[in-house]
């Protein structure tokens, strides 16, 4: 009797399986098995498993074909910890995707010992710390924090991204504890309100955004521009 349960769901698996065999003799499987699909209940991530044929854009997915996000572990801000009021904080909304010079190099896959050029004149030696990214609001407040590693970027915004409208990405060295020790260098400008109304956005709080530094280009030293 102890081999019953284990015996019903044998059977039930195969009934399950026979089910999902047409008269052609193709085996058709369904795309929630394989999660390929949106979730009815949310009981899974669209393209968890690398399987993106049906998914809208998201950490798993992109344009219907699988994205090789990893996200950063580390984040400034402390760790998602508000140092001011002793609580927990938590984003209303992650943007992450690749970040690129205006030559199309990773930003943050440099080795220490590279330059930034800034503009025709200006150049910057890159350090082990220069891998911040940030948003700031036309009032000049500091709107999202987050970081580069690799080929990739992560940007949290914490309540009220939604009111604004036009922020620029500055990326560098930043910490709150000491605003005079800030190394922040313009790269581009995102418009906020394109997100809004992202359905990505409103059901899951994260849009993917390739952003590309219009003002800087990475250098290396003894050898000049990335080929």
């Amino acid at each position: 009797m102890r081999c019953f349960p284990a015996l019903v769901v044998v059977f039930v698996s195969f009934i399950a399986v026979a089910g999902l065999w047409q008269s052609t003799g193709k085996f058709v499987v369904d795309c929630r098995a394989i999660h390929s699909c949106p979730a009815v209940n949310s009981e899974y991530e669209c393209g968890d498993l690398g399987y993106c044929q049906q998914c809208p854009d998201n950490k798993f997915c992109k344009d219907q074909k699988p994205f090789n996000y990893q996200s950063p572990d580390v984040y400034i801000l402390g760790k998602g910890f508000d140092f001011v009021t002793g609580s927990s904080v938590s984003f209303l909304l992650e943007l992450k995707g690749d970040l690129k010079d205006k030559e199309g190099n990773p930003l943050f896959a440099v080795r220490p010992g590279y330059f930034w050029w800034i503009d025709e004149k200006q150049k910057v030696q890159i350090s082990e710390l220069y891998n911040h990214v940030v948003a700031i609001s036309p009032s000049g407040k500091i709107v999202a924090e987050g970081v580069g590693e690799g080929l990739y970027y992560s940007l949290k915004f914490n309540q009220g991204w939604d009111e604004e409208n036009e922020v620029e990405i500055k990326v560098g060295y930043y910490t709150s504890w000491d605003p005079k020790s800030n190394r922040l260098y313009p790269c581009t400008r995102i418009n906020m309100q394109d997100f809004v109304n992202d359905p990505v956005v409103r059901s899951q709080y994260y849009a993917v955004k390739d952003l590309v530094c219009d003002r800087i280009t990475v250098l290396i030293p003894e050898y000049g521009y990335r080929n």
